[in-house]
């Protein structure tokens, strides 16, 4: 375990999915001031250290994309300064400075190089979350506002948005799309919350209920699981993309949580199919469902959890107080998960 303070309050918190050699993660602040900063986050695991690089960002930071491919680009939705208008850029880490083990060097040539703005028709913007295309395709990104799904297609050379497409999602006036999720196995489906609603094989959501739900979009009348090892509200969940059996969330409790979740996972029908009735056995002597570990070195709401891109077994998590802490699958789970 390792941690690591921002220095001012932060809610956001995601893995640089282009960087698969390093562990590091992308954290943004959320002043109500203008001096914001967005943070590159690099975790060593042999010298158990967090090294980082600060730069300057001009608003309020709502929500971090990662490209899934290009480890220096990432879109942040961020509130402009004073008025209540969403902004919404695509940025360039202009200069990643790091020594020879790799480690992250602060200096003050850190730079965000800003490459385009998404801005719908009207000129306003709503976009308060931006999907990148799952399988890798650089060059087309959904954005999401309050009531409609916005497609890009992004130039290969200079990043240019053009605006292609735009989806009404049908609504009462009250509500507005909460968040929205593209399938990594089916790249013409996504899935949106509205509300208490979802639209959209497996996905897991969360809520202020406390509790956490996996579902099969096949059939979305009742869910497939529901885990209620939270005593208040869940702001964020994930499946581990090595080992879905492993579902990691965080709450405004101050607790991450480590699930399995063996049986709703891939391993439970894969084993099935393999080994018919043995599967059963390997079930209850190798794996079953539950809570794994609470990890409780935060003090304040847990904002934030997301697993490594390097490294299946390590993830971290932001609280609100700006606090970062890094931590592992316990070594029992990962040689379990690997045994079998």
């Amino acid at each position: 375990m390792s941690v690591f303070g921002l220095g001012r309050q932060g809610r956001v918190l995601v893995a640089q999915l282009g960087d698969t050699e390093r562990n590091r993660w992308i954290a943004g602040s959320s002043s109500l001031l203008k001096d914001n900063k967005i943070y590159l986050i690099d975790y060593d695991e042999d010298q158990d250290e967090i090294t980082h690089a600060a730069y300057a960002h001009p608003d309020e930071i709502l929500s971090i994309s990662p490209a899934p491919t290009k480890a220096d680009l990432f879109f942040s939705c961020s509130f402009e300064e004073n008025i209540p208008i969403l902004s919404t850029t695509l940025w360039r880490f202009s200069q990643i400075d790091s020594d020879e083990s790799g480690q992250l060097k602060q200096n003050g040539s850190n730079v965000l190089e800003e490459v385009t703005k998404l801005i719908p028709d009207g000129g306003q913007s709503d976009i308060h979350q931006v999907l990148w295309e799952p399988a890798g395709d650089t060059s087309q990104i959904v954005a999401i506002g309050r009531k409609k799904l916005y497609i890009y297609s992004l130039a290969q050379k200079d990043l240019k948005a053009t605006l292609s497409t735009v989806i009404a999602i049908p609504m009462d006036a009250e509500s507005c799309i909460g968040c929205a999720a593209w399938d990594p196995h089916h790249t013409s489906q996504i899935s949106v919350a509205i509300g208490r609603n979802i639209i959209g094989w497996n996905i897991s959501t969360n809520s202020d209920d406390c509790t956490i739900r996996i579902w099969d979009t096949r059939n979305t009348s009742t869910y497939l699981k529901n885990i209620t090892d939270h005593s208040h509200w869940v702001w964020s969940v994930s499946f581990n993309r090595s080992h879905d059996q492993l579902l990691l969330s965080s709450s405004s409790d101050c607790q991450v949580n480590l699930d399995s979740v063996v049986s709703v996972s891939s391993v439970f029908f894969y084993d099935k199919n393999r080994l018919l009735s043995n599967s059963l056995v390997w079930l209850i002597s190798k794996a079953t469902d539950g809570l794994i570990a609470s990890f409780d070195q935060h003090e304040e709401a847990v904002y934030s959890a997301s697993w490594s891109a390097a490294d299946p077994w390590i993830f971290a998590s932001l609280s609100f107080d700006g606090r970062v802490v890094v931590n592992q699958v316990p070594r029992e789970e990962k040689y379990r998960i690997m045994d079998c």
